[in-house]
């Protein structure tokens, strides 16, 4: 299974990354997690080349930040990558919460990927 994504005027070919691959891929989804301004520019920069490396083993994280991509290309690139690793679906109404929230380049405001929101508080009986 292969896909196709786009940066600027360079196009990519994606495929699913192997395991040592994915522990890459993770740790730089790690340093994405409440980054903003540039730190998240450049953790989305490592995810991307980390994703791409099935395909791409030669694109370094400096030959992705030259990329001529805009934000919602540098987001469609996240979220396929993330599809492809298995760690996102596409067909979902919201996207992951906080992947969405990076992935969009923007603060993070909810738990990490692995875990589920936690509930509500529930209220606690008085004397």
């Amino acid at each position: 299974m292969t896909e196709t994504i786009k940066l600027g005027d360079r196009e990519f070919t994606l495929r699913p990354p192997t395991l040592g691959q994915l522990r890459h891929l993770l740790d730089a989804l790690d340093e994405m997690a409440g980054a903003s301004g540039g730190a998240l520019i450049d953790a989305a920069a490592k995810l991307v080349a980390s994703g791409l490396a099935a395909a791409h083993p030669e694109l370094t994280v400096a030959a992705v930040l030259d990329c001529a991509a805009t934000l919602p290309e540098l987001n469609a690139a996240v979220a396929a990558i993330l599809h492809m690793a298995g760690l996102h679906s596409l067909g979902e109404t919201q996207p992951m919460a906080s992947a969405a929230a990076t992935a969009g380049i923007a603060p993070a405001t909810s738990s990490a990927l692995s875990m589920a929101p936690s509930p509500p508080a529930a209220a606690t009986p008085t004397a």
